[in-house]
């Protein structure tokens, strides 16, 4: 399950790894590259315990780019693993600013299932 916190949605929408998956395979399609500047991983804590408890933080600067146009961007994840897969992530990041320079990636408030 992914999860993301577009504005005004405080308890975030989710999407299943084949919806993640097909709408990453569209933006390829319409030619619109997501490129990975920098990351950083991190160890993820027990909420509770503050112990390690296996899942990951990342924070990452990415670029959108297509055509003449492209847009910089920061990220948050934390990632949380079931025998040994990927099992949920949480992400943060500014959608309705990348949605500004991007319309046609489908973030539309109001239409969560185009989200992404």
């Amino acid at each position: 399950m992914f999860h993301s916190y577009p504005a005004g949605h405080k308890k975030g929408i989710q999407i299943s790894k084949k919806e993640y998956i097909s709408h990453l395979k569209a933006l390829k399609n319409k030619n619109i590259a997501i490129n990975i500047g920098h990351s950083i991983y991190l160890p993820g804590l027990n909420e509770k315990t503050f112990d390690i408890d296996g899942s990951v933080r990342l924070y990452y600067g990415a670029k959108i780019n297509a055509e003449k146009r492209e847009v910089n961007f920061s990220g948050y994840q934390t990632i949380n693993f079931d025998d040994g897969k990927i099992s949920e992530i949480w992400e943060w990041k500014d959608n309705s600013g990348i949605s500004i320079i991007f319309p046609e990636i489908g973030y539309q408030i109001d239409d969560i299932e185009s989200f992404y």
